[in-house]
């Protein structure tokens, strides 16, 4: 979920952690001549959005909330999205049921602690330039099978992209831009694969 707006953010966050929030994390981009071009703030469990927002103003505010899943685990902030590999910041809700062919293919063989950390190895592995991108993006994730929603920052471009495939994501881009996988009111879907 995301928003340009605080306060939108925060209040896509309250809808979407109906969905589960085992943790969650927000990730605010800043204007592109700022010497800091994102913060990243990951949290364990459910927490008042309010709390990690009210000090914040970021250009752009994305958000993930992970439901539990099957393992068991203990929260850890290193398997916590975003993941950040080279100049890729990406956040992923779904599931890649070719994980073992892409971990062999394209990270020597070495598992990754969460399927979605595959997303940034295969757009780092594909390039990041700004003349690359659209196409590293593109080809990491026709390379997924299984359905899932991303959003992805690249500090190249300081472009957010996002895409989807077989699962549900709406969006509004008429005054205020919000993303969510939760329909809310004014939203519409978007096209699988979608990229801006």
């Amino acid at each position: 979920f995301g928003s340009f707006n605080r306060e939108m953010f925060e209040i896509l966050h309250n809808a979407n952690v109906q969905r589960g929030s085992w943790s969650g994390s927000m990730t605010g981009i800043n204007e592109p001549n700022n010497k800091m071009p994102y913060v990243v703030n990951r949290w364990p469990g459910s927490t008042k959005i309010e709390e990690k927002t009210q000090k914040t103003k970021h250009s752009i505010y994305l958000g993930h909330l992970q439901a539990p899943t099957g393992a068991n685990r203990v929260w850890a902030e290193n398997t916590t999205h975003p993941f950040i590999i080279g100049d890729w910041v990406i956040a992923h809700n779904g599931v890649i049921t070719n994980q073992d062919k892409l971990v062999f293919e394209y990270n020597d063989g070495v598992k990754v602690s969460v399927d979605s950390k595959l997303i940034p190895i295969l757009t780092n592995r594909f390039g990041s330039d700004e003349s690359k991108c659209i196409n590293s993006i593109s080809k990491a994730l026709s390379l997924i099978e299984g359905t899932f929603y991303v959003w992805i920052y690249n500090d190249i471009t300081k472009k957010v992209y996002i895409a989807r495939q077989g699962s549900t994501l709406f969006a509004d881009k008429r005054v205020i831009f919000r993303l969510s996988i939760v329909l809310i009111n004014g939203m519409k879907s978007l096209k699988e694969r979608y990229l801006n």
